[in-house]
């Protein structure tokens, strides 16, 4: 099975996080993890000791947008719009001027659940998913099984307060991912 890159941002970091999905991610041999330098070194700074070992270890690549290129100028048009993350920024500017070699032996995806950055990212022709998404398609791509998706999410079930990362339209897991596995197989 081919690497599929997963470039996640600070709030989609925070999720997985809290649902203990983040070492799963970390360890997985079919995919590799990155993050936007900003989202490394400023937006998640509380958890840097963590980041660090997981990039001292190899499971964490961190990417950067290096002044004086396409990416940079994209990062610096769409950072003048004050509601724009500027990590989520970085992020869709490094991923969206990826060279076409690079495109074309690895699948990249956007990991956010900020639906703004979700619009940047396709309008860019990033593909971008939210957490609850990643944990759909990752089942259906064999990184998982459904049982142990679901299972980290039943705590959406248990507790209606709980909103980190739940979809908008969230009834309960096994409904919302029938809907999502309906959408995702060209459904209604």
């Amino acid at each position: 099975m081919a690497q599929t890159q997963l470039l996640i941002d600070a709030d989609a970091w925070l999720c997985l996080r809290s649902l203990g999905w983040i070492e799963r991610l970390l360890a997985h041999p079919d995919l590799r993890v990155l993050m936007a330098e900003r989202t490394f070194k400023m937006e998640l700074n509380d958890l840097r000791r963590e980041l660090d070992a997981a990039q001292a270890a190899g499971a964490l690549e961190v990417v950067q947008v290096l002044k004086k290129t396409p990416a940079h100028e994209r990062y610096r048009l769409w950072t003048r719009d004050s509601r724009l993350d500027r990590g989520e920024a970085e992020a869709v500017a490094w991923a969206s001027t990826r060279t076409p070699e690079a495109s074309a032996s690895l699948m990249l995806v956007f990991t956010t659940n900020d639906k703004g950055a979700q619009k940047l990212a396709h309008d860019h022709g990033v593909v971008a998913w939210a957490v609850f998404r990643l944990l759909v398609e990752g089942s259906q791509r064999g990184w998982w099984t459904e049982v142990e998706a679901k299972a980290v999410l039943r705590r959406w079930d248990d507790n209606p307060h709980d909103r980190s990362g739940r979809p908008a339209d969230f009834t309960t897991v096994d409904d919302t991912w029938a809907r999502a596995c309906k959408a995702l197989l060209g459904g209604s």
